[in-house]
């Protein structure tokens, strides 16, 4: 496996052993090749991954079943290097990210300046209790999606709120959604024109939030660093920014900012955010 790049199922049919003692085997065999600590990084990727499925035992003494193998696992990557994954841990918990940077010395997590992470709440809790120093990056793909998700959000409440029911066919808002979460820096100028005048021709109570939350998609989306994005920016004479909005009863206050406490959105409010190379981690 270490030699030739095979799998364990693989080694181990080839060999004629069970996958146990193949497994064990490679493992004995990697702990006395690899260091017991790996080497500084300055930017750290965290995520999980689910692996296999879980299994539990019944608890003797409570009758309780527990869970002896979880199915999700936290790997931790070295973006800033060339150390590849660097450590994996059973759990998609805070204390079981905890342990893992606790094993690590003072200076190794002193050294970490980036942290990547998918916006999960658990991850961040972690980070902040062991590297406090270290600067939260939100990687492009959740950022877009969280952004998607909101405007979404808005377009359904403003249609259960005012036409009484979900949308369909016929509401053109409903009609709108799949071009809504389309980036404007795919679109042609005309067909981002014809988008607005969609929108303007709605019931004002309907139009104005979901073009409001069209804004400040668009204006997290340009704030985003152009290298993640496509070369041509969105032109800002097809849309106003949104602090050119004047407020309204139906517009809503900035949805990205609102829904979600994480750090990174305050991009929408016109904080700069400084980002590693993640092009890795996407």
């Amino acid at each position: 496996m270490a030699d030739q790049g095979r799998t364990v199922v693989q080694a181990a049919r080839d060999y004629a052993l069970s996958w146990p003692v193949v497994a064990a085997a490679f493992t004995s065999h990697a702990r006395a090749v690899l260091p017991a600590q790996p080497e500084p990084v300055q930017a750290l990727g965290i995520d999980e991954i689910r692996r296999g499925r879980p299994r539990w035992i019944p608890d003797e003494a409570t009758g309780i079943w527990q869970t002896a193998v979880d199915r999700w696992h936290v790997g931790f990557v070295d973006l800033s290097g060339t150390q590849g994954l660097l450590g994996q841990v059973e759990g998609r918990t805070a204390q079981a990210v905890i342990d893992w940077l606790a094993d690590r010395d003072q200076a190794w997590r002193d050294a970490v300046q980036y942290v990547a992470i998918d916006m999960c709440t658990i991850f961040k809790s972690a980070i902040r209790r062991v590297l406090p120093q270290a600067t939260l990056v939100v990687d492009h793909f959740h950022l877009v999606q969280l952004a998607n998700q909101t405007l979404t959000e808005v377009r359904r409440r403003v249609t259960v709120t005012h036409r009484g029911r979900r949308g369909r066919k016929g509401n053109r808002e409903w009609e709108l959604r799949h071009r809504l979460t389309r980036s404007a820096a795919r679109m042609r100028g005309e067909h981002v024109d014809a988008l607005l005048d969609e929108l303007s021709n709605l019931p004002r109570v309907i139009g104005a939030p979901i073009t409001v939350a069209w804004n400040a998609k668009e204006d997290l989306l340009d704030r985003c660093p152009r290298r993640l994005r496509l070369p041509q920016p969105r032109q800002p004479a097809l849309t106003r920014p949104l602090r050119d909005h004047p407020s309204s009863p139906w517009t809503p206050r900035c949805p990205l900012i609102s829904l979600s406490p994480h750090p990174a959105i305050v991009l929408a409010s016109g904080t700069e955010l400084s980002v590693p190379q993640v092009s890795a981690w996407l």
